[in-house]
């Protein structure tokens, strides 16, 4: 988590680099060697190009700046995911328990 200020600073630099041209990929390499996390790289490209925040998800996530952290970042949302199921599960499982009034 980057402080307001900090990411406030980022947002216009990056504003500032795209309507001058600059490919979104050299902004990300920016934001990385600004020691801005690949997180906080989503919310200042969400906030910077004006994209939906799933665009800029991808386009994080998809870029060669963060390459190295795809497949692990993959594993653990895949997990959350997982989770998630896994708790809906037990939900219906215990709604079909439950006496019909109740349900």
């Amino acid at each position: 988590m980057i402080p307001d200020e900090e990411r406030d600073r980022l947002v216009t630099v990056c504003r500032k680099m795209h309507e001058e041209g600059t490919d979104t990929e050299e902004i990300l390499r920016f934001l990385r060697e600004s020691k801005c996390s690949k997180g906080a790289s989503l919310g200042v490209m969400h906030r910077a190009l004006g994209l939906r925040p799933n665009e800029a998800k991808r386009l994080v996530h998809l870029s060669r700046t963060w390459a190295d952290r795809r497949e692990s970042d993959e594993k653990v949302e895949n997990l959350f995911f997982d989770l998630l199921d896994e708790i809906a599960d037990k939900i219906v499982i215990v709604k079909r328990d439950l006496p019909d009034e109740e349900r």
